[in-house]
């Protein structure tokens, strides 16, 4: 746990140089240093973020759905970062990752290890997944009941539990067969 919070602290301390990874080259970097690496996007502005991006119009749309946050808009630049990027004016609020051959080197046991849940809630994901939260460091991860595998990571500022529920997370409802 120290070692990651060193990490952390080192990504977030040198911001212009804390995305390392060129795009597609995640096969190489260590499931602790990408994880670092995208927990320290979370503390740079939209203006940075479209800047490191190349962010195009065309990769800028309002966030619909799931979400339920008026005014926030969504940045997806897929060929450069597997990860969906949730701004309100110039701030990150939220960053989803989901799918994406990079979350299979995480294990749901090492982000528990890392980062205690604080709530375990059901997961839209499927009727046999959860959603673990750790608000108080920012991180919320969804898994298969009965496997290691992580379907999806989101990373949002620190907060409280009561916070992430209101803000960000969306009860699935009835599973229909």
């Amino acid at each position: 746990m120290i070692s990651l919070l060193l990490l952390l602290l080192f990504a977030c301390a040198s911001p212009d140089e804390t995305y390392t990874t060129a795009p597609g080259l995640y096969a190489d970097v260590p499931a602790r240093e990408l994880l670092a690496e995208w927990m320290a996007w979370r503390d740079i502005s939209r203006s940075e973020l479209e800047r490191r991006m190349t962010v195009q119009a065309s990769n800028v749309r309002p966030a619909v759905g799931n979400l339920g946050e008026q005014g926030v808009q969504l940045i997806d630049v897929p060929s450069y970062c597997p990860a969906l990027f949730f701004v309100d004016g110039d701030q990150i609020v939220r960053i989803h990752i989901a799918s994406h051959d990079s979350l299979a080197k995480f294990k749901a046991s090492e982000l528990e290890a890392w980062f205690p849940p604080e709530a375990n809630l059901r997961s839209r994901a499927g009727k046999t997944s959860r959603s673990y939260v750790n608000a108080s460091a920012g991180i919320a991860w969804d898994t298969k009941r009965e496997t290691e595998k992580i379907v999806a990571l989101e990373i949002f500022q620190p907060t409280t539990v009561e916070t992430y529920k209101a803000r960000f997370y969306e009860d699935p409802g009835v599973f229909v067969r």
